[in-house]
């Protein structure tokens, strides 16, 4: 029998080996785990989104005023048309259906408005502008220079009538529950 004698050289080259090894497999094994927490964060299995996903509970509904509600959009009433009175029944029109009038007078620029109405706004009153103009059909949104959220109401040749008022959609009891319970 023959045994081989190993040298002191060789074991030490063996163990540099394993633990190569050993430090190779474990810098692999963070590298798939840092991958597996960034899918996962990324499709919002974990995080701070998932973490705040809200209880079953049942809350009393605060009142919020809405900045789009009629009664928060102030509205001028002009008549460019030689019809007299037009203005001032559409202004009370609208005050009945809870529009700030403002302004009730001929128009001020005495433009020659040939559709039923041009509704003139500034960048701070788009979204009134378009509030306003679901109340009448055909309606021209003209952008001006104030600054103001305000809107003109500029009614025209075509002008006959306000459409129907827009159903409002009202919160149906005074409690909400967050959805999935």
């Amino acid at each position: 029998m023959s045994y081989v004698k190993e040298s002191a050289a060789g074991a030490a080259r063996r163990r540099r080996r394993r633990r190569s090894a050993v430090v190779l497999t474990l810098c692999v094994l963070l590298l798939l785990g840092a991958f597996g927490y960034a899918v996962a964060y990324y499709q919002r299995w974990i995080g701070s989104e998932a973490s705040a996903t809200p209880q079953c509970t049942t809350a009393p509904l605060s009142p919020v005023k809405d900045p789009l509600a009629p009664e928060n959009i102030r509205v001028n009433v002009y008549n460019s048309t030689k019809r007299s009175g037009l203005a001032g029944d559409t202004a009370r029109d609208l005050r009945d259906r809870d529009f700030d009038v403002d302004v009730v007078s001929n128009d001020p620029l005495h433009q020659d408005v040939r559709g039923p109405a041009v509704i003139r706004h500034g960048k701070a009153g788009v979204k009134q502008a378009k509030v306003l103009a679901r109340q009448l059909k055909g309606a021209k949104l003209v952008l001006d220079a104030r600054t103001d959220s305000s809107v003109d109401l500029v009614l025209g040749q075509k002008y006959t009538k306000l459409g129907p008022a827009p159903k409002a959609t009202e919160p149906s009891n005074d409690t909400a529950t967050t959805s999935g319970c």
